[in-house]
């Protein structure tokens, strides 16, 4: 192999394993402006948009235990990554597809070491941030307490007014 095609190999592998989630799409006809914004987006959530060379990302792909075939590959081939929570870039690729139609489709992906595929990222998408859903998860482990609180402090207050009640008249 050639010392360029390594170089790309190495820097896709690189980027690949170092990724919690990794998006491979399909585009077609984005004009340099629409790119750059969705680029910019992306930055915005720690992601980044990758265009690759089939034959070299079908290898990097190879390492890191992602099998596909070079006609499934159909097309202009980008990779996706994210470093950080992945739920942010699912949301900005979400938006893309659905705002630019027929621009760019989601084949395939990893997040977390769980294979996605097109569906999935719309889904994950819909999701809400991972700090909210903390939120809701302690708000459900606390309502029960918090129910049971309640009742046994208007038991007590209850009990305090018949005896003020009583004691008054």
């Amino acid at each position: 192999m050639r010392k360029e095609k390594q170089f790309l190999l190495d820097d896709f592998e690189e980027k690949l394993q170092g990724a919690k989630a990794i998006i491979v799409a399909k585009y077609s006809s984005i004009e340099p402006n629409l790119s750059w914004q969705f680029r910019k987006d992306l930055a915005q959530c720690d992601s980044s948009l990758t265009v690759v060379k089939k034959s070299i990302f079908l290898k990097a792909l190879k390492k890191i235990g992602l099998t596909t075939t070079e006609e499934a590959l159909e097309g202009n081939i980008g990779f996706i990554t994210s470093e950080e929570d992945p739920l942010p870039m699912t949301k900005v690729v979400s938006k893309f597809i659905s705002d630019y139609e027929g621009k760019l489709e989601v084949l395939f992906g990893r997040v977390e070491g769980q294979k996605i595929t097109g569906k999935d990222v719309q889904v994950l998408a819909k999701l809400p941030p991972l700090n909210e859903m903390r939120a809701i998860f302690l708000g459900l482990l606390t309502a029960p307490m918090s129910g049971v609180l309640s009742v046994m402090e208007s038991v007590l207050t209850s009990l305090v007014y018949a005896i003020e009640n009583k004691s008054t008249k």
